[in-house]
């Protein structure tokens, strides 16, 4: 008669501790985290998520997102809970731009969390961060995209010159080899060797 409670305490400790991670992992994140259970309710709010919102913590926990936040009800975030609540298996977070504390613009980032039927971490978590550190982000993420096609394009032309310059430089010195000194064509490959020589020269800082 004790093993059925002894089991729903088991689930009931393990599932104590699984949301007391949450609760570490949301006192250390840089950024705004909610996580919305399956109604759409706050579970758990950190700080950050709690100032970019312009809402009290402990108010908000067990309030719908959208009550508290009512001008989220004209944007796609609001037309898309009900799907992401729905899903049942992608980790990939869809993005939407929101209004904030004072109509400040936010980015919120939206991904499903998985878990069983008596998990408090099944539901939707929202990454938030001010539209403007996202933009800053992006542009960062954009310039190093940009830089890495460069680096791309740079070896590949640096390959693409070298492998000739190589091999024009190598019969140059076995044509240098076969000449006499007194030869009118050995002053005109000399010119060529240094000639050679400069492009090798250029080609490497240009790649560095």
């Amino acid at each position: 008669n004790t093993r059925p409670r002894r089991v729903f305490h088991s689930r009931m400790d393990q599932t104590v501790r699984q949301f007391d991670d949450w609760e570490q992992l949301f006192a250390v994140a840089p950024c705004g985290l909610v996580l919305l259970d399956h109604h759409a309710a706050i579970q758990l709010i950190n700080p950050s998520a709690a100032q970019l919102l312009g809402i009290e913590p402990a108010q908000a926990v067990g309030q719908v997102v959208t009550d508290l936040m009512p001008a989220w009800k004209e944007t796609p975030l609001y037309a898309s809970l009900p799907s992401l609540l729905d899903s049942q298996s992608t980790f990939e977070a869809v993005d939407f731009d929101v209004p904030g504390a004072d109509q400040k613009p936010l980015r919120v980032f939206a991904a499903y969390v998985p878990g069983d039927t008596t998990s408090k971490a099944r539901g939707v978590l929202l990454s938030i961060m001010e539209n403007s550190e996202v933009e800053s982000l992006e542009r960062r993420l954009h310039r190093a995209e940009y830089q890495a096609s460069i680096g791309k394009l740079a070896r590949g032309i640096a390959h693409e010159l070298n492998s000739p310059l190589d091999g024009v430089l190598r019969y140059t010195h076995l044509a240098l080899e076969h000449l006499t000194e007194d030869s009118p064509v050995r002053e005109y490959l000399i010119h060529v060797k240094e000639g050679l020589d400069r492009m090798v020269r250029a080609v490497r800082a240009f790649l560095e």
